[in-house]
């Protein structure tokens, strides 16, 4: 299959976006693009209490220890994606972002639509490295390897700005 294809694979899995070593000002950015393109349908921290959006912009500012999980809905390509945000111990903080390919729609959706979609989030988080891959658990950091579930990366589609 092509990229395009493994993007779309409706296999039961969901599509996992990878961003590393964000720094912690771009998050506050990456929110406000969210919130004027999306709805927040849904935001929690570790403990699994639910936040508003103001607590949400409360507790990304300010913490360096929570898991952080929000989920947003759109009527675009990706009608449904949760993001995930989790603190590293280097202060910066790794991004995953998460959507079932049934939630892409058909009648938008082709490559160029989806690195159009993603591109504005590379942009607002001003990183140069990024993993879109297959949802697979026992995945190690880097790995492109065959089998490793990675669809692509920054070296085949740069498209960070």
């Amino acid at each position: 299959m092509n990229i395009e294809e493994n993007i779309a694979d409706i296999d039961g899995s969901c599509r996992d976006i990878n961003f590393p070593d964000v720094e912690k000002i771009k998050i506050e950015s990456l929110l406000k693009y969210l919130e004027s393109k999306f709805v927040l349908e849904r935001a929690t921290n570790s403990e699994g209490t639910e936040l508003s959006i103001e607590e949400l912009h409360s507790t990304l500012n300010n913490s360096d220890k929570q898991t952080i999980i929000n989920h947003w809905k759109s009527d675009g390509l990706i009608k449904h994606f949760q993001f995930m945000f989790f603190w590293e111990e280097n202060s910066k903080v790794f991004l995953e972002l998460t959507f079932f390919p049934d939630e892409l729609d058909g009648k938008l959706y082709n490559l160029y639509s989806f690195l159009y979609w993603l591109k504005p989030i590379l942009v607002t988080l001003g990183i140069k490295e990024y993993y879109v891959r297959y949802e697979n658990a026992s995945w190690q950091y880097g790995d492109v390897s065959d089998g490793s579930g990675v669809i692509f990366t920054n070296i085949q589609h740069a498209i960070n700005g």
